[in-house]
C-alpha cells in the first residue's frame, strides 16, 4: 500500500468542501488534508514545504473566489500558556548528581530503543526536578519570540516552545550530556545529518556527523496548557531526540501522551506515556535506523488534580 498523492487528496477534500461550505483558517484546511493523506489516524502538522503546495492545489481545485471565501485569515487562539510553577523548591540539592551518576541511571544497552523507537528512563528524583524548575525560572530564553502551537499555524494548540540560551542550567546540562554520551556509546553509529545554516546571509546545506549534530543542537522549553496538543511532525535533527518531563502526570495534567507514528501505510502509532516527573524519553528523530519513516506528536492535554493544568518539558537535540 502506498501513501496517496497529496494533490489527489487535496482535490477530494476540495470536492467535500464545496458541498459542506465549512469555513476554516488556511492552516486548519492544510492540516485536514495532510491528516487525510495519513489515513486519518493522527493529526499531521503542516510545514514551510507542505503549506504552499497544499494551498496552491486547493486554490486550483476550488477556484479563486471559493478559495478566498472558504479560507479565513489567521487568528490567534485565545488560550493562555501556563508559566513555570512558582512553588518549585528554591533550595539546591545538597549533592546534585554528577554526569557519571546520571549516566549510570541509563540501561546497559539500547535494545529497547532500537527495537521500539523510544525508551523511558527515570533520570531525576522529585527533588532534582524541583531544582531544575527553579534553575529554569531564572534562565533566559533566546531573544527570538517563543513559537506558539496554534490552529492558525497548523501545528497544534495551546502550547508554546522557546530556545533555551547556552549554557544551560548545570543540572539540565548534565542531563543532556549524559544522554548524549549514552546515545553515542550504545545507539550508534549515528547517521550523518544535513542542516541548513545561514552563512553570509545565504542559506547553505551543511553535512555533519551525528555526534557533531548532537553537540550543535538546541534545547527547548516546552509548555502546554489545558487543551494543548502537538500535531505529528518531524524535526530537522539527527537520529535521536530526547524529552525530559518536569510535570507530574495525574497531578499537573492527564492525557498528553507522546506517540511515535509511522508516516507510511498503515500509519500505525505507538504511545509512550510518561509515568512520573523526571523521566527522560529518548526517541527516534527525523532520521533513524531501519525502514520506518517516523513522525512524533502529543495527544491532548487534559486537567489533572492540580488547580492549574500544565505540562512542562525540556527537549534536547533539537
Amino acid at each position: 500500500m502506498m501513501k496517496r498523492d497529496l494533490k489527489d487528496v487535496t482535490r477530494e477534500y476540495a470536492s467535500d468542501l464545496r458541498r459542506s461550505g465549512e469555513k476554516k483558517m488556511k492552516g486548519e484546511h492544510v492540516v485536514e488534508i495532510l491528516t487525510r493523506q495519513h489515513g486519518g489516524r493522527y493529526p499531521v502538522a503542516m510545514n514551510d514545504g507542505t503549506r504552499p503546495t497544499v494551498c496552491g492545489a486547493l486554490r486550483e481545485a476550488l477556484g479563486k473566489a471559493p478559495y478566498d471565501k472558504l479560507c479565513l485569515p489567521p487568528k490567534k487562539g485565545d488560550f493562555i500558556v501556563p508559566e513555570l510553577p512558582s512553588d518549585a523548591a528554591p533550595d539546591v540539592v545538597a549533592a546534585p548528581p554528577s554526569l557519571e551518576a546520571l549516566y549510570m541511571r541509563f540501561p546497559d544497552n539500547a535494545a529497547d530503543l532500537l527495537r521500539d523507537g523510544a525508551l523511558l528512563v527515570q533520570l531525576l528524583s522529585p527533588a532534582e526536578v524541583s531544582t531544575v524548575l527553579h534553575q529554569l525560572s531564572t534562565q533566559k530564553t533566546d531573544k527570538k519570540a517563543p513559537r506558539r502551537l496554534d490552529h492558525s499555524q497548523g501545528n497544534g494548540y495551546a502550547g508554546e516552545y522557546a530556545d533555551l540560551t547556552k549554557p544551560l542550567p548545570d543540572l539540565l546540562q548534565r542531563c543532556q550530556d549524559a544522554a548524549r554520551e549514552w546515545l553515542i556509546d550504545h545507539a550508534g553509529p549515528l547517521c550523518e545529518v544535513k542542516r541548513k545554516e545561514k552563512r553570509g546571509g545565504t542559506d547553505v546545506t551543511v553535512t555533519m556527523s551525528g555526534e557533531d549534530a548532537l553537540d550543535k543542537s538546541k534545547a527547548l522549553l516546552l509548555r502546554y496548557g489545558l487543551g494543548g496538543i502537538n500535531f505529528a511532525h518531524r524535526d530537522s535533527c539527527g537520529d535521536f531526540q530526547a524529552l525530559l518531563l518536569l510535570s507530574q502526570p495525574g497531578v499537573d495534567y492527564t492525557g498528553g501522551e507522546f506517540y511515535l507514528a509511522d508516516a507510511n501505510p498503515p500509519f500505525e502509532t505507538q504511545p509512550f506515556p510518561f509515568a512520573a516527573a523526571g523521566e527522560l524519553l529518548l526517541f527516534r528523530g527525523r532520521q533513524g535506523h531501519g525502514a520506518v519513516e517516523w513522525k512524533h506528536g502529543m495527544q491532548e492535554v487534559k486537567a489533572g488534580s492540580a488547580k492549574v493544568t500544565r505540562r512542562v518539558a525540556v527537549g534536547f537535540f533539537q
